[in-house]
């Protein structure tokens, strides 16, 4: 190993070795994300009743299932940046492909279930919605939106995941993509650790 191929992975063994940018958006978007859930469970404590009932019309079970892949997704970035590390370009393509078609699943996932409320009249944008308790509408008004902000993030991080794949596919040295793979891994585990947020306070507190 060269020199200069030490100090590359010295400085980008450290995960946290972003730029100050990704971290101050990190910082004022968890707390929307914060400020969102702890207005969702305050609200809560005054409709214990409707918001119980409204979590027994979530699919739980399609909740759970989104957890594994994304913590299984949040695994394989990680053994991305690790492929890079040791200079294996093909193996960290894969497993970024891998965390693609993981957050993809997610996705396809929440969709059935924004469909699913849809149909039983839980959606915000319905007629039906006008017609349900104050309880039940703070309930999916929160989480619909809680909703649509993290797969919003979820596109982003997809688009980000394809862009990085098409930068490693064009480049001989992946000593190049290092900074833009460690951005995109932050940001991905970042995705992971407010889904462990939002997962408990919509469906099971």
């Amino acid at each position: 190993m060269s020199f200069d191929d030490q100090i590359i992975d010295e400085k980008n063994s450290n995960l946290f070795s972003v730029n100050r940018g990704m971290w101050i958006f990190i910082f004022f978007d968890f707390i929307l994300f914060a400020g969102l859930l702890i207005y969702h469970y305050i609200s809560g404590l005054d409709f214990q009743a409707e918001y119980d009932f409204a979590k027994s019309e979530l699919l739980l079970s399609f909740a759970t299932f989104n957890t594994i892949i994304l913590l299984t997704s949040g695994l394989t970035i990680g053994l991305s940046k690790v492929a890079a590390l040791d200079k294996n370009k093909f193996l960290s393509m894969i497993f970024i492909s891998v965390t693609f078609i993981f957050g993809l699943l997610f996705m396809v996932n929440r969709l059935i279930d924004c469909v699913y409320l849809a149909g039983k009249g839980y959606q915000y944008s319905l007629e039906s919605f006008a017609n349900l308790s104050e309880g039940l509408s703070i309930f999916f008004t929160t989480y619909f939106f809680a909703y649509f902000i993290f797969m919003l993030h979820l596109v982003i991080g997809l688009v980000l995941l394809l862009i990085l794949l098409i930068i490693l596919a064009r480049t001989d040295e992946i000593s190049k993509v290092y900074t833009k793979l460690n951005s995109v891994v932050i940001y991905w585990s970042y995705l992971t650790m407010i889904w462990l947020f939002i997962f408990p306070m919509l469906f099971l507190i």
